[in-house]
């Protein structure tokens, strides 16, 4: 019996709460957190934030032991060890990424199903970019020769990196260039060159808001500052010109066709 009268009661208070959305009581922020308009209205705080996109790249299973040490990594004098066994030639090995091949078979090894795979944690990296750059625009009013317009820069520097490495890796793929809404959380791949487009027009503005390293204590050349920032939009203007495999037809037996015509790059 007091089983039952304990539920009821605890039934009537839920409903009684639910009804009372609008009591300020129930309202209360908690004083220890921060919005986006305090964390981006102040250098010291949006600079942890661009630390954050750094913290990825060292991510297992991203940069530091999948893509830097094994992606596209044979050449005419060296060979990834392993690379040419059997199982990396079907790609149920991540020494297959040396031939760029990625396959089901390697999701175990990559914990695919975590989100711990390259793919994932370079969008991981893209989504705390873009709310870097609209928290900064918004609220950080960043200006060239500023320090939150170097830390606008290095955001939209990093952004183009990630996203030269996606097309590199991977050809065509969803272009998200706004933080992620219920709305874009599943949308198609893009056409290379609509990245190719918003990254090259990324890296103009990076220049003008950037910092050479050393201008304030923050731009290291150990940091994405004004300088790479030219030097990658001098590789992505002449990867952007060149020919590439173009899809054209999924249910073609060969869906690729060599030097396809890459599109017009403003």
């Amino acid at each position: 019996m007091k089983h039952i009268a304990y539920k009821t009661l605890l039934a009537a208070v839920c409903v009684a709460l639910a009804g009372c959305e609008d009591t300020p009581f129930l309202q209360v922020e908690t004083e220890s957190g921060m919005d986006e308009s305090i964390i981006f209205s102040k250098v010291e705080t949006t600079e942890g934030q661009i630390a954050s996109i750094y913290h990825v790249m060292g991510e297992t299973n991203a940069y530091r032991n999948n893509l830097t040490n094994n992606m596209g990594v044979n050449t005419d004098i060296e060979l990834q060890s392993g690379s040419a066994d059997d199982d990396a030639a079907t790609g149920d090995n991540r020494r297959s990424l040396a031939v760029y091949m990625h396959t089901a078979g390697m999701v175990d090894n990559w914990n695919a199903s975590d989100g711990k795979d390259p793919f994932s944690q370079i969008y991981s990296a893209i989504e705390r970019c873009n709310n870097a750059v609209e928290g900064i625009k918004k609220y950080g009013n960043p200006q060239p020769g500023t320090h939150m317009g170097a830390l606008y820069a290095e955001a939209l520097t990093l952004r183009a990196f990630f996203y030269f490495d996606l097309i590199k890796y991977w050809g065509d793929v969803p272009a998200r260039f706004e933080p992620l809404t219920m709305e874009t959380a599943w949308i198609p791949k893009s056409d290379r060159v609509v990245i190719y487009n918003q990254i090259l027009n990324d890296l103009a503005i990076a220049d003008e808001y950037g910092a050479w390293p050393g201008e304030y204590s923050y731009t290291t050349v150990e940091r994405a500052n004004r300088g790479f920032a030219k030097a990658l939009r001098a590789r992505v203007a002449m990867s952007a010109a060149g020919k590439a495999l173009v899809r054209v037809n999924r249910d073609f037996e060969n869906p690729y066709t060599a030097g396809g015509d890459p599109g017009e790059i403003n």
